[in-house]
């Protein structure tokens, strides 16, 4: 029986973006944050007295980090050489290796795969057992060859086979070393460690082939970024858990205020939602406000709200946004004199453009833009269409909507 630790993409030199923490004392928390969670992870691979832990990749959030971010590393490593537990770590596509950036050197106890080519190495659990990794690193912010090719098939003369992956499931092409769950599946592997995507993913039926996710958030998308996997496998027998490190988290709050007519009843009504999430984690926090009755809107500041809140948690909790939606008989629309099918055709024409990967395309050559490329994806492009068009007939009235079908316009 094995058992490890799989986490990747902790980021551990990235600000937190997009949070709006009034209070000092909260934000002298807010520095340590990425350091805690490190601490977390140690103390959970001691406390499951782990054989292992693995990196899959951006452990870093870039490729040159400081001495100060570097010597934080290595400290949780050394903590972990002294239990004789060791790390099998690999370089993603934002902290892609280079020897050179490095002012410390790593102790004994943590392996690193720092080539492109693919490795396999071997190692013994505590139980006797032999172990065969492999895995591959960065050198470059991209990487489109299918890496998943060139890993070789389960080693016969070992207990266990495990491969460290960091990409992207997409086929054959892509940025970030792309690979087919079917080619990734023929090696036969006891388990994949998988970086690169921050929310913990399951792709295959046998839950075999895993990204872990972050066990950090550092924006307001990366609500589910708040763990590690704990993986023991004995013989066919395969037990993942997910295991909570994060020393902060992202929440989104909707509440339905059809009914609160005051100021007085929707600072009641948000407060007890609020105190429903202090706890040891700190809390970043989006406040969403359905059915706003009208006497309510002339009243709404957001500023105001943030601030009155923010100062009554200073430790705990930070509300970075609030946002509110009236409700649908209150909104007054503008009339425009088109019909809907006119106006979808629009849309579907940005779409096809491809509009926003088209302004991003310049920003290539750029150092310091990996991160707006990844977001400016199928996915991100979707929702970007899919709010502007909520936004439009929220605001608007069509010749449809009036019953207007009197010839073409």
């Amino acid at each position: 029986m094995i058992r490890f630790l799989h986490t990747a993409d902790l980021h551990i030199d990235r600000a937190f973006e997009g949070v709006r923490p009034t209070e000092s004392l909260f934000t002298d928390r807010l520095l340590v944050a990425n350091k805690r969670v490190l601490e977390n992870i140690v103390k959970m691979a001691i406390k499951f007295q782990v054989d292992f832990i693995i990196l899959a990749g951006d452990t870093f959030h870039q490729s040159f980090s400081s001495p100060k971010v570097q010597r934080l590393l290595i400290d949780v490593f050394q903590q972990l050489f002294k239990k004789a537990i060791s790390v099998f770590m690999i370089f993603g596509n934002h902290d892609y290796y280079n020897k050179s950036r490095f002012w410390f050197r790593f102790p004994k106890n943590v392996f690193l795969f720092t080539k492109e080519e693919v490795v396999t190495t071997q190692l013994k659990s505590k139980n006797d057992e032999k172990i065969a990794i492999s895995a591959f690193s960065y050198e470059n912010p991209w990487i489109s060859e299918r890496k998943i090719l060139s890993f070789p098939k389960r080693q016969k003369d070992v207990d266990y086979h495990l491969g460290i992956y960091h990409g992207e499931m997409g086929g054959d092409s892509g940025r970030y070393a792309p690979f087919s769950l079917q080619k990734m599946q023929e090696k036969n592997y006891d388990y994949w460690a998988l970086g690169h995507i921050h929310y913990p993913k399951i792709l295959d039926q046998k839950g075999r082939i895993r990204y872990a996710g972050a066990p950090i958030g550092h924006t307001r998308k990366e609500k589910e970024s708040r763990s590690v996997n704990l993986v023991e496998i004995n013989k066919e027998v395969l037990k993942v858990e997910q295991i909570r490190v994060a020393t902060l988290e992202f929440q989104l709050i909707v509440c339905d205020i059809n009914f609160v007519q005051t100021m007085e009843e929707l600072r009641l009504l948000l407060q007890e939602k609020l105190e429903s999430l202090l706890g040891e984690v700190q809390q970043f926090v989006d406040v969403k406000l359905i059915n706003v009755n009208e006497e309510l809107v002339s009243a709404l500041n957001a500023l105001e709200l943030i601030e009155f809140f923010n100062s009554l948690y200073p430790l705990e909790l930070s509300i970075s946004d609030i946002s509110w939606q009236v409700k649908e008989d209150v909104l007054k629309k503008s009339f425009i004199p088109f019909k809907k099918e006119i106006i979808e055709k629009r849309f579907e024409e940005f779409v096809e453009q491809n509009l926003l990967k088209s302004l991003s395309e310049p920003l290539t050559s750029k150092r310091g833009v990996e991160e707006l490329l990844e977001i400016a994806d199928v996915n991100f492009q979707k929702e970007v269409y899919e709010e502007a068009k909520r936004r439009f007939y929220s605001s608007f009235e069509l010749i449809d909507d009036k019953h207007v079908l009197k010839g073409e316009v």
